[in-house]
């Protein structure tokens, strides 16, 4: 029999799960047109900007209508037996027209299809009569209570110029019931309402046109008119009291203030989109559940002859115990790889294990040697060297009678000269090393910082000499507790020597403090500064900023590492800064708690912050 996969093992759970899961989906994507608003705002608007396309293509269809009529012989010249019954005639009897006038330049209707209307009407004192004399294109007037019919018309009026110059208005009614019969031509649905706003009163409606016409709708005063086709969309209570979504389209110009609403009740939208839902989740509990009882039985069954043998194998490599392996019981196939994998890690850590052990006993053997090496060399080499500086300096003095070619003594200078920098170069070397091994030994004391400072100036004073260096000593009488005093001697002088080494001849060399939250020694020299990205890589062993056979300054390259390891032996830190006035500054820094507080403190020594770069970073 095939061992069952991870994969087949998922597919019964999912198979479980799948039928609930898909008469879940097949409910919503039935249900979801409706329960989607942005779907629902965007059918709405496409129905209203149907209707805003039929009420523009029936005007446009009135104009056109009417350039027929006004290039008719008849009606051009105004005869009004003539005219008036030939507009009767052109105009059609669906009850669209309630009537249509021709206009002289007075307001007297000269003909018409009502034949009461012709001689005894006069048009003149109506509302904007004046203005249509100076626009040729159609004028609308959305709401008007006609003065033959006495009914609301929708009024379009369209100015026509004869062959003598002499002008005429040719002017129609529509019934707003039969336009709105018009617009929903297609079938309205039931719930769904069209309406004509015209400045904020409904003028038409359809269903029931004559029940709510002239209804106020106080919020459409404030909607804005930025011309024609523009669709906005609002939820509210239909004039009728039923909730509806509806979409607003503007018509004509914003002096006309007209609108097209179209609503869809909300109830109509969301149907029973409840009861759907309802069994939708119905049929998943009942899945859900079936499918529980199913994985419940195969996870555990997985978990008992898989996960516990790897979750006991990785407890007991956890707690050190690398001989433990993995056996698995009737494993699923990816299983059954993670398992060798674990295995396979486990000898290969129980290897690692093995080599780290060999090479911990070997580096601890290395270390012997090397600590052995180190006390060996330092009387091996020390000693002859001793000697040599001891009886080149007998000579060089002519203790025991003179020498008298100069060559000779300028050569015993020579030598001691050198013997005693090769035996400084030793010494930086053995002390190194000595620090590595962990064989420094620090004898933490007080100490008085401006005396080793002092002490320090003396050492270097001939090496200042001859490079024409001013060596200055300004300290605040500091007393530092718990520090190596040779050790931070060695500091010191290890940094001055640094500075007088590179510092450009003439120049200056200066040893200071300052106390403030912290403790801080500076060495200033007035060189050439150090490179950027080298400030922090000279503290590495054997790293110099410059060749020393080129410079001629000497060095090893350790005097800087030692420093900073011996700085941090005593709780302090090293570090290097350019000057912004040029030259180095090289700092030892001590926390505030370190330094004891003496009556001899004198701040007005400390240095001067133009004198070095901030260092709070440091």
């Amino acid at each position: 029999m095939r061992r069952p996969t991870l994969r087949r093992l998922l597919d019964r759970v999912v198979l479980a799960s799948v039928v609930p899961a898909l008469l879940l989906i097949a409910a919503v994507a039935w249900q979801g047109w409706s329960l989607h608003t942005e779907t629902v705002d965007v059918m709405v608007s496409q129905v209203a900007a149907g209707a805003a396309r039929r009420f523009e293509h029936h005007t446009t269809t009135v104009e056109d209508m009417l350039d027929a009529l006004a290039a008719a012989e008849h009606v051009r010249e105004g005869l009004p037996q003539d005219c008036s019954a030939y507009l009767a005639r052109a105009l059609p009897d669906d009850g669209s027209f309630t009537v249509m006038l021709r206009v002289d330049r007075t307001g007297e209707v000269t003909c018409s299809n009502v034949a009461q209307a012709v001689g005894s009407l006069n048009v003149a004192d109506s509302d904007g009569f004046q203005a249509l004399w100076d626009r040729s294109s159609l004028f609308l007037v959305p709401s008007y209570t006609g003065k033959v019919s006495g009914k609301e018309v929708m009024v379009l009026t369209k100015r026509y110029t004869r062959a003598d110059g002499t002008a005429f208005l040719l002017s129609t009614g529509i019934s707003l019931d039969w336009l709105g019969r018009h617009l929903t031509a297609s079938g309205l649905p039931e719930g769904h309402s069209y309406g004509l706003i015209h400045d904020g009163r409904l003028i038409m409606r359809h269903p029931e046109p004559e029940v709510f016409r002239g209804h106020l709708i106080p919020e459409a005063a404030a909607w804005p008119h930025n011309g024609p086709g523009e669709v906005r969309l609002m939820r509210s209570d239909g004039v009728d009291g039923r909730q509806r979504v509806y979409a607003i389209v503007t018509l004509g110009t914003p002096e006309q203030r007209l609108f097209l609403g179209v609503g869809v009740p909300t109830d109509s939208i969301y149907g029973n989109a409840a009861t759907v839902v309802g069994l939708a989740l119905g049929a998943t509990m009942l899945g859900a559940l079936l499918a529980f009882v199913l994985l419940r039985r195969g996870l555990r069954r997985f978990f008992d002859g898989t996960i516990q043998p790897l979750q006991a194998t990785v407890r007991r490599l956890s707690s050190g115990d690398l001989s433990a392996r993995v056996v698995l019981r009737e494993p699923v196939v990816e299983m059954a790889e993670l398992g060798r994998a674990l295995n396979d890690m486990a000898s290969a850590l129980q290897q690692r294990d093995r080599e780290l052990i060999e090479a911990k006993e070997a580096a601890e053997r290395a270390d012997r040697l090397k600590s052995y090496f180190v006390a060996n060399m330092s009387h091996e080499i020390r000693t002859p060297l001793n000697a040599v500086i001891g009886y080149s300096e007998i000579m060089e003095h002519q203790i025991y009678g003179p020498i008298e070619n100069p060559r000779y003594r300028e050569y015993l200078s020579t030598v001691g000269e050198s013997a005693r920098y090769l035996l400084t170069l030793i010494d930086g070397i053995l002390d190194f090393s000595k620090m590595e091994a962990g064989q420094w030994e620090l004898s933490p004391d007080d100490a008085a910082v401006g005396e080793l400072a002092e002490e320090v100036a003396r050492m270097l004073e001939p090496m200042a000499d001859r490079r024409g260096i001013a060596l200055e000593v300004a300290f605040s009488g500091a007393v530092l507790h718990g520090v190596d005093r040779r050790s931070l001697l060695q500091c010191l002088l290890n940094l001055a020597t640094n500075a007088v080494k590179f510092a450009p001849a003439g120049s200056r060399v200066r040893l200071l403090d300052r106390i403030a939250e912290d403790y801080r020694i500076f060495i200033l020299d007035e060189g050439e500064g150090i490179p950027d990205d080298m400030l922090e890589r000279v503290f590495e062993p054997f790293v110099q900023t410059r060749d020393p056979h080129v410079t001629g300054a000497g060095g090893t390259g350790l005097g800087l590492p030692l420093t900073r390891r011996l700085s941090e032996a005593m709780g302090g830190r090293t570090w290097l800064e350019n000057r912004r006035d040029g030259g180095t500054c090289a700092v030892i820094h001590f926390p505030r708690e370190r330094l004891q507080e003496t009556s001899d403190l004198r701040p007005e020594t400390q240095p001067q912050p133009s004198e070095t770069v901030a260092t709070a970073s440091g």
